[in-house]
């Protein structure tokens, strides 16, 4: 008897397995929960643990405060200036005073400062001339009309550039003298005229 040659062939297929595509997905499937469950145990634990929130808050309006004070302790103060209060009254007659109320110092120059009052029933005009410091005339004046009544306050400005080319300091001086010249509006040429010394510190 002859065997049938059809039973001894073997027949090939070439499609894979379907075994892999089950592999793969099981393994994307498991990546899935893992990266998943991350990203939830991480919004849980900030909601069931709101000090940790709070202390990064925190921590980050500290730093923030503490740059700006950095910032606020680095910055240059603005010069102010120096101010030295003085009550000398250097002249008080027919119903007119002066009152040298110290020095004013500034950038670039010092100032005398002076209170000037009229208690007459009419206009004064104070006049200050040939102004001397320290012995060393300054080239400077003042002038100030008082209305009937009032006070003034005014300033006999000193550069600082003048003091040093004559040898003296805004922080040194100590004397002045000064021609002040007084005379009412109703009576122009019968004017009061006189010298005045006084210490400036």
């Amino acid at each position: 008897m002859k065997k049938n040659d059809s039973e001894n062939v073997v027949y090939v297929s070439n499609q894979p397995p379907k075994k892999k595509s089950s592999v793969k997905f099981i393994l994307i499937a498991v990546i899935a929960v893992v990266v998943g469950g991350g990203i939830i145990s991480s919004v849980s634990d900030t909601k069931t643990n709101p000090e940790n929130s709070a202390a990064v808050l925190t921590n980050t309006d500290k730093k923030t405060t503490e740059e700006k004070t950095s910032v606020t302790s680095n910055e240059s103060p603005k010069a102010a200036s120096d101010v030295k209060e003085i009550s000398n009254v250097i002249y008080d007659k027919d119903g007119i005073k002066i009152t040298y109320k110290g020095l004013e110092k500034e950038y670039v120059s010092v100032s005398l400062k002076l209170l000037i009052e009229n208690n007459n029933s009419e206009k004064y005009t104070v006049q200050a001339t040939d102004i001397t410091i320290d012995g060393y005339t300054m080239g400077t004046l003042m002038s100030a009309s008082v209305s009937p009544g009032k006070k003034t306050n005014d300033t006999i400005t000193l550069l600082n550039s003048y003091l040093k080319d004559n040898g003296l300091s805004a922080d040194t001086i100590s004397e002045a003298e000064m021609d002040v010249t007084i005379w009412s509006e109703s009576n122009i040429l019968d004017h009061q005229k006189e010298t005045l010394s006084f210490h400036l510190r």
